[in-house]
């Protein structure tokens, strides 16, 4: 599968960058890959499209998808974000980017002792890459083009063979940062 990341800090111009790689007719992309806003109620949230996300016909084809993949899908609760550990400390040790290349791998071979997040961590892997053959089928589309920003996940997607995995590292003038606040 032919996968874009796009990494980057907020307010950089990611949902532009986004929306613009979406008129591609070879790119398909939902933005970020991690659902409706939690502030926003699912059964009023709009897909892009004008209707409301879990009567979307695009979005009720991605979920038929990814039952057949065997995930169930609910297009108001991706359940895509990579977030291990209960902890505030855990989740900050297993989710954070290292201050450097050995402590990551320390930190990832470390995983393997709590075998609970580590299943977890696999499951949301094969989450993330059934959602976007699902959203690949369904748009007809060749390159997938994820938004999420969190460069973490880069690592992970790295490792899937089967991923051809390129990266955008969108960066933004500071001043067009603070002058968005």
């Amino acid at each position: 599968m032919r996968f874009v990341y796009l990494t980057s800090p907020p307010f950089s111009g990611s949902t532009l960058f986004s929306f613009l790689a979406n008129t591609h007719p070879a790119i398909a992309t939902i933005g970020e890959m991690v659902g409706v806003v939690k502030s926003k109620d699912p059964e009023t949230y709009k897909c892009s499209c004008g209707e409301k996300i879990r009567e979307c016909r695009f979005w009720i084809q991605v979920a038929a998808r990814m039952a057949s993949g065997q995930f169930s899908f609910d297009p108001a609760s991706f359940d895509t974000r990579i977030q291990l550990g209960n902890s505030p400390f855990a989740q900050r040790i297993l989710n954070a980017s290292m201050p450097n290349i050995v402590l990551e791998d320390l930190r990832d071979r470390m995983l393997k002792l709590w075998p609970r997040q580590s299943q977890r961590l696999a499951y949301l892997v094969s989450r993330n890459k059934a959602l976007a053959a699902s959203v690949l089928q369904v748009s007809g589309k060749t390159v997938f083009f994820d938004a999420s920003k969190n460069s973490t996940f880069i690592r992970h997607l790295s490792r899937e063979p089967d991923i051809d995995l390129r990266v955008v590292h969108l960066v933004r003038d500071v001043r067009g940062t603070s002058l968005s606040r």
